[in-house]
C-alpha cells in the first residue's frame, strides 16, 4: 500500500508512480503464486492505491516459504519506489510491514540485526526478480493499464505477466 499526504489527497494528478508501485506488488505476487483479487490506483482513505490480498491466516503458523513470499510482496513496493527515486515516506508502510513479518523468520524475534539481515536479503531477491527484463516489462505494461482503467483483476494481471514471461505462462494461467 502506498501512503499519501494530505496534499496528495486533494491532487488527482501524478498517478504514474502509484501505478508502478502497485504494479510492482501485483507482478511479484503473480510471479510468486500469492493469490490476490485486484490491483487498484483508486484513492481511498490514506492510500493512493492497493492490491486486495490477505496474508495467510495464522501467519505465525505459516511455512517459512509462505512468510518469505509475503515479505517479498511487501518489499516489491519498496524496490519499485527506490527504482523510481520516490521519497521513502511513499513506501514506508510496506517497509514496516516487511520488517514486522521478517521477525517471524528470525530465530530470536528480538534480535534487530538478524531481522534486518533477513529483510535485506529478501529485498535483494525481490530487486533481482523485478529487474529481470521480462518482469520489469510486465510492471510497465500493468502500470500503463492501471493508468487507463484504475483497477485490474488478478486474472488480467496474470495474463499481462504471462505475455511478458512465456516460460511462466502455464503456471500463471492456472492461478
Amino acid at each position: 500500500m502506498l501512503r499519501m499526504t494530505d496534499q496528495e489527497c486533494e491532487n488527482t494528478t501524478g498517478l504514474e508512480p502509484v501505478a508502478y508501485h502497485e504494479a510492482g506488488h501485483a507482478v511479484v505476487m503473480c510471479l510468486l503464486g500469492v493469490p490476490f483479487e485486484e490491483v487498484s490506483i483508486v484513492k481511498a482513505c490514506q492510500s493512493l492505491g492497493h492490491v486486495a490480498w490477505n496474508t495467510p491466516d495464522g501467519y505465525c503458523h505459516a511455512s517459512p516459504s509462505q512468510r518469505k513470499k509475503c515479505i517479498m510482496c511487501h518489499l516489491a513496493g519498496v524496490v519499485v519506489g527506490k527504482m523510481l527515486d520516490e521519497p521513502p515516506t511513499r513506501y514506508e508502510t510496506d517497509d514496516i510491514q516487511a520488517y514486522q513479518l521478517a521477525t517471524y523468520l528470525a530465530k530470536d524475534r528480538e534480535d534487530d540485526q538478524e531481522v534486518h539481515c533477513i529483510r535485506n536479503c529478501l529485498e535483494t531477491k525481490t530487486k533481482k526478480l523485478i529487474e529481470q527484463t521480462a518482469n520489469w516489462a510486465a510492471i510497465e505494461a500493468l502500470a500503463g493499464v492501471l493508468l487507463k482503467e484504475l483497477t485490474v483483476s488478478a486474472g488480467r494481471v496474470g495474463r499481462i505477466v504471462a505475455e511478458h514471461n512465456p516460460s511462466e505462462t502455464d503456471q500463471l494461467l492456472r492461478q
